[in-house]
């Protein structure tokens, strides 16, 4: 064997004897030093169990608007949500949203038909998440935003279908063209908040139109003419003046 074979032999069986040393120190630890694992964690469980069991009781599904008081709502603007898809060609369905929305709704929970609703949506916020895409959908080719810079909404007739269920009707008004449009609106739930401990309800509310009719008619009806709007959006009681 040559002596260059003889210290690689050498140092191969140092390091498996050290691998070794370091598995059988692991294998024998004190079994007192398994034993010292977190009791505080374990202390703690129970109390958060019961935390969460009465955060459960204040998050459950209750959708009647009767069980929160009338009064003036304000748009939760961290969970207010305004969202479009049409057909690109065929081959996708875009997802575009708008970051800066504002609303408000002034309810009556006993006669929700007699609420007062409006909504401000800021067209440059306009968001597909590529860039390029936005500055056109900005440009006048489309929203033309510098021109008209904020879509609106209000509401002009409400109509209750069941308990947490209904239609809005209301102008919308798009590059100075104001139109009818029919959302069909769920209520989500109607409670107090259980971390804000104020008055809350959340809806979901979907229509169809199309764009064209708003002077948005770029490339239709090859890209598609037809959008779909979903709102999604937390109301938060505002306090008293």
């Amino acid at each position: 064997m040559t002596h260059r074979a003889l210290i690689c032999l050498t140092a191969a069986a140092a390091l498996l004897t050290a691998c070794g040393n370091s598995s059988t120190a692991e294998a024998t630890q004190p079994a007192a030093q398994a034993a010292t694992a977190p009791k505080a964690a374990a202390n703690a469980a129970p109390k958060e169990a019961e935390m969460a069991k009465e955060m459960a009781k204040d998050m459950g599904p209750v959708a009647e608007i009767s069980a929160i008081p009338s009064g003036v709502y304000a748009l939760d603007k961290t969970h207010g949500y305004v969202t479009f898809t049409y057909s690109h060609l065929g081959f996708s369905e875009p997802i575009i949203r708008f970051n800066e929305i504002d609303a408000t709704v002034t309810l009556d929970s006993e006669d929700p038909t007699k609420s007062e609703i409006s909504a401000t949506i800021q067209a440059a916020s306009i968001d597909s998440m590529v860039e390029k895409f936005d500055n056109h959908l900005r440009s006048k080719d489309m929203f033309d935003t510098e021109t008209y810079p904020e879509v609106t909404f209000t509401a002009s007739k409400l109509i209750q279908t069941a308990a947490n269920k209904g239609t809005m009707t209301g102008d919308l008004t798009i590059k100075d063209v104001t139109l009818p449009v029919t959302f069909d609106v769920t209520l989500l739930k109607a409670a107090q908040h259980p971390m804000k401990k104020i008055d809350a309800f959340g809806v979901k509310a979907t229509t169809t139109f199309n764009r064209s009719d708003f002077g948005v008619s770029y490339a239709a009806p090859m890209v598609g003419d037809e959008v779909s709007v979903t709102i999604d959006a937390e109301f938060h009681a505002k306090p008293a003046e």
